[in-house]
């Protein structure tokens, strides 16, 4: 299922109140297309997912170094974790459930890797691990609310004013906004929605996208 970062809503209060439903042009189905698009480009671009998301059951390899890596994060809870003492490819399946605690089995950081202690470490294999974890953000930033709604704004407009310019010509209005001259609005408003996602990209992107560095283990005893 595809994570949404804005509402038609939220795009018609940024075009001053245009009308956004099942009879106007574009239609609420087709900006609610655009919101599809527009968030699976910001979690490709950031490398994040700006939403809550369970993952499901999950199997992973394990190397045996007493550290595992999910493929997803920020981690916000693991629901379960297993590991099975039986390799890939034996006749049956032998899980075991870790618990989750300093004085248990295993600590998670929210960079996503999983610290395990003790005699319960799980052995080294392929698809030795079962986990199933909560991973995203339970609050989406409002920064990247408000990319989203910048960037389907753009598309509205962009919409907008090809259609109206190429049918009539002349005047254009969106909502409340009355363009006299559909080309002066594109190369305008256009350019400011444009410079606009640009900055948010530029501040933000290197600050989110995932470079896991490599953890400091030295310092780490227990």
């Amino acid at each position: 299922m595809t994570n949404k970062y804005t509402t038609a809503e939220d795009v018609s209060a940024k075009l001053n109140g245009v009308t956004i439903n099942g009879s106007s042009t574009p239609s609420d189905d087709v900006v609610d297309s655009w919101i599809d698009e527009a968030s699976n480009e910001i979690e490709e671009r950031t490398g994040r997912i700006w939403s809550s998301t369970v993952s499901g059951s999950v199997l992973l390899d394990y190397d045996g170094s007493g550290y595992l890596r999910v493929p997803h994060t920020p981690v916000i809870s693991i629901s379960s974790l297993e590991y099975n003492k039986n390799s890939l490819g034996d006749t049956t399946d032998d899980w075991h459930t870790l618990t989750e605690g300093s004085n248990n089995n295993f600590i998670v950081y929210g960079d996503g890797e999983i610290k395990f202690f003790g005699s319960t470490q799980p052995s080294a294999g392929n698809q030795r691990i079962r986990i199933n974890y909560t991973y995203g953000y339970t609050s989406t930033p409002l920064w990247i609310k408000k990319l989203c709604t910048s960037m389907v704004s753009r598309s509205f407009i962009s919409s907008v004013v090809q259609g109206d310019a190429k049918e009539q010509g002349g005047a254009v209005t969106v909502g409340n906004i009355s363009i006299s001259d559909p080309s002066t609005f594109s190369g305008n408003f256009l350019q400011q929605l444009d410079t606009e996602i640009d900055n948010i990209f530029s501040k933000h992107i290197n600050q989110t996208h995932i470079y896991r560095a490599d953890r400091n283990y030295s310092n780490m005893v227990r």
